[in-house]
């Protein structure tokens, strides 16, 4: 076996630097296809600069709003603050309940008063009447 290879030692090396060759140029092909040029970089880079910068002020945007939102909801008043508002506000519900049930009795007076009011001038404008009527009838 170590005669055959030494008989074919050139061909083995040169198909062999061939293929080695062949296999290089591949792999600058494939890399040249897989990897961009410095101007295909360079105009990425630019748009991804720009779409970086769009969502940098989105972002400071929304924090600006959480922001304010934050401080608003620190100034809102809590379950404790609004506790005594909320008990004022059944004694006030209570309270209203008796004077309307006070103005209803009320209301039931004055009807009675204004009945009452009603029948003494529906007489006192009669007797007037009574009274124009008889000196009419005089002169």
């Amino acid at each position: 076996m170590g005669e055959w290879l030494l008989a074919w030692w050139p061909v083995l090396s040169f198909v062999l630097t061939g293929l080695g060759a062949g296999l290089v140029g591949w792999i600058a092909w494939a890399a040249g296809k897989k990897f961009v040029t410095q101007e295909q970089w360079a105009a990425w880079q630019a748009g991804h600069g720009q779409e970086h910068d769009r969502l940098d002020d989105a972002l400071a945007a929304g924090e600006r709003e959480f922001t304010a939102i934050k401080k608003e909801l620190e100034n809102l008043p809590t379950r404790e603050d609004l506790e005594p508002i909320s008990q004022q506000l059944g004694g006030l519900a209570s309270t209203l309940s008796a004077l309307a049930e006070a103005v209803g009795g009320i209301k039931t007076t004055l009807a009675g008063v204004n009945d009452t009011i009603q029948t003494l001038l529906g007489h006192e404008l009669a007797e007037a009447r009574a009274i124009k009527a008889a000196s009419v009838k005089r002169d």
